[in-house]
């Protein structure tokens, strides 16, 4: 049952909220929801519009990318096309952090024009901006996928979240505001038994209809549970976001909370990208408000069930063009239609940072799954991680639990990443808990080499 407080914030403390801050998402969640009875070409030919009226106004308002159209040949007079449109350039991080400034769209209708930053965990942090209709069509595309998962657009929700920015002290309004939006949130930033007893506590006591999080946290406390022998009474869905959903972590959330888990796909630079529908086979491109390709180390297209550079054109902020954006992801696409019926383009896998793949001197690509999968169910594991600084030598760091013996056996692990690796050196070091960067997300793999370039060619 829907408690009063809860009522009173989905009719009418949020709506009024959303006109005074000019983010009203109603005309959005119209169009989002009409496309779901549209054709897939009848889609894409709404996305081709979109980006025309997209382009045509930066070619107008933003001096920086009208040099960048006119360099690649766009004439915005004429209609645009699907070629028209790859001949743009992928925007990289680089480019965008050397000229942010410059991107920036000096428009003053542009209304609430605000300020964001990435969290930095692949580096330094970059700095953007987003206007008010981006935030009415993100509520909108969020409300979109939550009738999808049969939750309500407001309603009692706990997160497990680590971003220093989103949870730091909170004064008095600030508490007053996360009561009235009916949302309450653990920092995953700082996970210990306490909290997670008190996580668990509070799920039970408050009963969440809706529970999101980082892949990571959601499963350390699964995890907790199942190895008590403990359950909690689930809430309609659960959203895991920011990190790779694997499959065994999956399994464990559904059993440990009695509810599905849902993947969602999404940034701060370009956020509501792609989710899962309730076949959880694939994450469906939010295609009303993003265009997502597939692409080579040559900015090329690649065929469907490819993995490459996931690129990402966001058709709503006008603030700062996010065209053809390197997201720093990888991916693939498949063309089969997805049983559920909706006529988007679907990832079908979302495989983590260009960075989360570790790469053998021959240039071969092992996915962080597959070292997930030698450290599933290990007694006396609690996390793990492999940092790979080159080709030749990685670091395997192992926090041990409670339950771990004296001399923990990791010789199967080390000969089976050694045997992917192509005989690359292993060397363990046993640590109190692998280090998180500022967003509080755990990364089981960090590379940094390419997985472009291989050693050979160097």
């Amino acid at each position: 049952m829907t408690d009063p407080i809860t009522l009173l914030s989905r009719y009418v403390y949020t709506p009024l909220v959303a006109i005074r801050r000019k983010r009203v998402p109603t005309a959005w969640l119209k169009f989002l929801n009409s496309l779901a009875h549209k054709t897939p070409e009848e889609v894409r030919d709404i996305q081709l519009f979109r980006l025309g009226e997209h382009l045509r106004y930066f070619h107008a308002k933003n001096p920086f990318y009208r040099t960048v159209m006119e360099k690649a040949g766009i004439d915005v007079t004429a209609p645009i096309g699907w070629e028209e449109f790859r001949r743009l350039p992928v925007l990289t991080k680089t480019a965008l952090q050397a000229d942010k400034d410059a991107m920036k769209t000096q428009d003053p209708n542009l209304q609430v024009v605000a300020e964001n930053m990435t969290g930095g965990s692949t580096g330094r942090p970059l700095a953007f901006w987003q206007d008010s209709e981006y935030w009415a069509a993100a509520v909108a595309a969020d409300s979109f996928v939550r009738s999808w998962w049969g939750v309500p657009p407001v309603c009692r929700t706990h997160g497990l979240w680590g971003s220093d920015r989103d949870l730091g002290e909170r004064n008095w309004k600030e508490r007053i505001t996360a009561s009235l939006c009916r949302i309450r949130t653990v920092d995953s930033f700082r996970m210990s038994n306490e909290r997670i007893e008190a996580f668990i506590a509070e799920v039970a006591a408050w009963r969440p209809e809706y529970i999101m999080g980082y892949a990571s946290s959601l499963h350390l406390v699964a995890k907790y549970l199942l190895e008590r022998g403990r359950s909690v009474e689930g809430p309609i869905a659960i959203r895991s976001t920011a990190e790779t959903l694997f499959p065994e972590q999956r399994a464990d959330i559904e059993k440990a909370f009695s509810s599905k888990v849902y993947n969602f796909y999404g940034s701060r630079e370009c956020n509501n990208i792609a989710a899962e529908c309730t076949m959880q086979n694939g994450l469906h491109v939010l295609a009303g408000t993003r265009i997502v390709e597939i692409v080579n180390e040559r900015n090329e297209a690649v065929e469907n069930g490819t993995v490459g550079k996931i690129v990402v054109t966001d058709l709503v902020n006008r603030a700062f063009p996010f065209i053809r954006y390197e997201i720093g992801d990888l991916g693939a696409m498949t063309s089969e239609p997805c049983s559920c019926g909706l006529p988007f383009d679907r990832l079908s896998q979302v495989t983590g940072r260009v960075s989360d793949v570790l790469v053998s001197a021959r240039g071969d690509l092992v996915h962080g799954e597959y070292v997930t999968h030698l450290f599933y169910g290990m007694k006396g594991v609690k996390s793990f991680q492999v940092v790979q600084e080159n080709y030749n030598e990685l670091t395997l760091y192992v926090e041990k639990d409670e339950s771990c013996p004296d001399e923990l056996n990791l010789t199967h692990a080390v000969e089976s990443i050694q045997k992917a690796m192509g005989g690359v050196a292993v060397h363990v070091e046993f640590t109190r808990g692998a280090e998180r960067g500022s967003s509080g997300k755990h990364r089981f793999i960090i590379s940094k080499v390419s997985p472009f370039t291989s050693g050979s060619n160097n």
